[in-house]
């Protein structure tokens, strides 16, 4: 993984946070969003235009974390360590996203809750203070 690489996980891609004046940190959007069908979500274009406005790739890759194959996990995870940069990472199932990173030792910070179990009860990472999970800290148990 290149070493200035971080990879943001969200849930959404606000059009409002895309502004002109360089507040949007990321510089590629990977959406593995699902609609019920199991096909890629549909996204807003204005979202899609603005992007593309400001020179940020975006890629969609339909996945559900719960029922994927190795393959599948391994080609999202080198597409996160290929980029340089801030990678926005849109899913539904954040734990389950923050699991994998961990597996893959890939840095990330969340803009949502998630719950880790310690064994000694959950915690709680808040949206306010995204928590960076960087390769060498100690891993907390399992992402549930």
């Amino acid at each position: 993984m290149n070493t200035n690489s971080i990879v943001t996980i969200a849930r959404t891609v606000e059009l409002s946070e895309i502004l002109t004046d360089g507040g949007f940190k990321h510089n590629h959007v990977i959406d593995i969003r699902r609609c019920e069908e199991g096909r890629a979500r549909p996204v807003e274009e204005e979202v899609l235009k603005r992007l593309r406005n400001h020179f940020i790739s975006y890629d969609q890759m339909a996945m559900d974390l719960n029922d994927v194959g190795p393959c599948e996990e391994v080609h999202l995870c080198e597409m996160l360590q290929e980029y340089e940069g801030n990678t926005l990472l849109v899913a539904d199932d954040v734990p389950q996203v923050a699991k994998l990173c961990n597996i893959y030792n890939i840095p990330f910070e969340s803009k949502v809750f998630y719950v880790v179990e310690t064994g000694k009860g959950d915690v709680i990472k808040p949206y306010d203070q995204p928590q960076v999970q960087a390769s060498s800290a100690a891993k907390f148990g399992v992402f549930g």
